[in-house]
């Protein structure tokens, strides 16, 4: 079986307006991690970080209408060696999968309460 190494756990929220969801966090010293697109950023304070992701990025990876699935729940976004590995080894179902924009390889699951995203790299 390919190895599905977890390489990083964030979480994420679906918000509105990314920069005014970030801008408590920013003020408090966290720092940005820009994804190159205006409806996803990420911020940083030490070794944590969170993502904060607009409605219309997820519609335009996974489909129109599929964030509406995620609205109001509690989503970890993992980086993955091997999104296909790790998705079969949760237990859970899929939800969607997709190749991002981002270049990456990102499978959702659902399970016993959480949703995840593993993500895997596969280009820049």
């Amino acid at each position: 079986m390919p190895r599905a190494d977890l390489v990083r756990l964030t979480p994420m929220t679906v918000v509105d307006d990314v920069e005014r969801a970030a801008a408590p966090l920013l003020a408090l010293g966290a720092t940005r991690a820009p994804s190159g697109r205006p409806d996803c950023l990420g911020i940083r304070t030490g070794s944590t970080a969170a993502i904060f992701v607009t409605a219309d990025h997820l519609d335009a990876d996974f489909g129109p209408g599929f964030s509406r699935l995620l609205e109001g729940r509690s989503i970890l976004y993992a980086q993955v060696v091997d999104a296909e590995a790790a998705a079969t080894r949760f237990l859970g179902r899929r939800l969607a999968s997709a190749a991002t924009r981002g270049g990456t390889r990102e499978i959702v699951c659902e399970g016993d309460g959480h949703v995840v995203v593993f993500a895997e790299k596969v280009s820049d």
